[in-house]
């Protein structure tokens, strides 16, 4: 059977390393309209479980708040081989240096804080 999605479109969220429980609710507040799941994980391990459990078809967006994983960047950028995923790292507008950090590790999507849940919009259709 053939699917009727767009295929530039993400049908599963995961919240990667995001304390912040205002903007998981906007995000998930965001998804639940567009019918999209949202995973919430703790570190690449726990990524990687959930990557390898869920069905493999499955167009994943894996959004990253740069302050607090920027060790973690290129570990997450590795799994982009292996897996059907994007990275979107967000951050504070006056932080040049994590988004610079964040475009040499080969981070996706990357974009300032304020501009998340638009570009989350636009990522997983309207």
């Amino acid at each position: 059977m053939h699917s009727t999605s767009t295929d530039h479109r993400f049908n599963r969220v995961v919240n990667y390393g995001l304390r912040d429980l205002i903007l998981k609710v906007a995000i998930e507040e965001t998804c639940s309209k567009r019918q999209v799941h949202v995973d919430n994980v703790e570190g690449v391990e726990e990524l990687l479980v959930l990557l390898r459990v869920k069905k493999p078809l499955e167009k994943v967006i894996v959004l990253c708040d740069l302050i607090g994983t920027e060790n973690d960047l290129q570990k997450l950028t590795n799994l982009k081989d292996g897996f059907n995923l994007r990275l979107l790292g967000f951050y504070p507008h006056v932080n040049r240096a994590i988004k610079e950090k964040a475009q040499k590790a080969g981070i996706d999507y990357i974009i300032p804080r304020s501009g998340l849940i638009p570009k989350l919009r636009e990522l997983i259709g309207q």
